[in-house]
């Protein structure tokens, strides 16, 4: 055997192994995500999860249409509203908006729906884009990494936070808070 055959052989193994870790990392989603109810308390929640960006909506009582026999029959506007909710724990308790390299696809996989719904849930419940939704996500993480660890540098926070670029960082923290990262930590710690 050469040793570029064995070398392409070890990078099948290797991808073999990755694959089937990510395919058993998708299962114990897919599972969590079927038996999580919105209704139950979340025993992982911190103080440090990030709150949800849930745009308010109609009471459930307008969601629902009554039935002939009394009963009421969710709708598809709740059983959505559901769904962006339980896509939205997942992504906040796994902290998946850390990936620098989360997609569409991924949140096409963690919700089990076609394309065309994600702009729409996420429009509808995030008021956003994916983009905008998953850097909101981040830009709530970096803040706390800030506040809770004063010594990081600014380019560490932007890193651990999901982002690929400083520069993006830097532009989106200045929009949503007024300030470039480096003022917002001398504003509360005194430190630059």
């Amino acid at each position: 055997m050469t040793f570029i055959t064995l070398l392409e052989a070890v990078i099948i193994i290797y991808l073999a192994v990755y694959n089937i870790r990510i395919i058993r990392k998708m299962d114990r989603l897919k599972k969590q995500l079927r038996s999580s109810s919105p209704d139950k308390p979340n025993p992982k929640a911190t103080l440090d999860t990030p709150l949800p960006v849930i745009q308010e909506t109609e009471p459930e009582n307008k969601n629902a249409e009554p039935k002939a026999d009394g009963e009421t029959k969710v709708t598809d506007s709740a059983k959505d509203k559901k769904l962006f909710e339980r896509i939205n724990r997942t992504i906040i308790e796994e902290q998946l908006f850390l990936d620098p390299e989360f997609s569409r696809e991924k949140f096409i996989r963690l919700g089990l729906i076609n394309k065309n719904k994600v702009a729409q849930l996420l429009q509808q419940y995030a008021n956003t884009n994916l983009n905008g939704y998953i850097n909101s996500l981040r830009l709530e993480y970096a803040s706390k990494l800030i506040q809770t660890q004063p010594d990081i540098p600014i380019k560490a926070v932007a890193i651990d936070s999901g982002f690929n670029s400083s520069r993006t960082f830097y532009r989106l923290f200045q929009q949503k808070y007024g300030m470039t990262p480096a003022e917002y930590k001398e504003s509360l710690h005194g430190v630059s």
